[in-house]
């Protein structure tokens, strides 16, 4: 498993001199031990990590970690749910459709086909082809038959821009940080293709 961002985490913290240690939620004494730290760096991804139940634990043991609070975790969680807060807000996203099962009708351009849950990039599949686009429905809807989100398909530079709330609620907008995919392409699904960008 690639723990790039973990190394990059870790110099970092040693580069500043502070005492750290790497847990595993997944570890019976993970709880005791989490309370007893004094800030945390969540570095966990998908369900249970971004979703906003880390965030509720880190609340409810009154540990102050990084990153967006519950509420944000659990919204941007969900992608659906995600776009009609966008969607009510006036924020402009790319044009998108619910599939929840059924007949879909093709409109004839590419498509970003995503399970509502995940992580940002986990099971996505790249649509280009009506012909593809019953497999990459069934597959993001997985076992549970969850609602599929159906997104038109831009081209361009992905940008993260951090925001850090300061005590008395300044707010600090940090430089944009682009990504570089190393994949100039999205496979077309097949039963065990999605996209990943961490993959070789």
């Amino acid at each position: 498993m690639d723990q790039r961002s973990v190394t990059a985490l870790s110099k970092a913290l040693d580069d500043i001199g502070a005492r750290w240690k790497v847990l595993n939620p997944c570890e019976p004494d993970f709880i005791m031990e989490l309370a007893g730290y004094d800030v945390a760096l969540s570095n966990l991804h998908g369900p249970y990590g971004e979703d906003g139940r880390l965030q509720g634990l880190l609340d409810y043991l009154r540990v102050p970690y990084c990153g967006s609070g519950v509420g944000a975790s659990a919204v941007a969680a969900d992608k659906i749910l995600c776009k009609r807060v966008m969607l009510s807000l006036g924020v402009p996203t790319p044009g998108w459709w619910v599939w929840s099962g059924g007949p879909m009708h093709w409109n004839g351009r590419a498509a970003m086909v995503k399970p509502p849950f995940g992580g940002s990039s986990v099971g996505m599949s790249l649509v280009r082809e009506q012909a593809d686009l019953a497999r990459a429905l069934t597959d993001a809807a997985g076992e549970e038959d969850a609602d599929v989100l159906v997104e038109d398909y831009l081209t361009g530079v992905p940008l993260t821009v951090g925001l850090l709330e300061l005590p008395g609620g300044a707010v600090v907008v940090l430089p944009p940080l682009a990504t570089e995919a190393t994949e100039a392409e999205f496979s077309t699904p097949t039963p065990s293709s999605t996209w990943n960008p961490g993959a070789p």
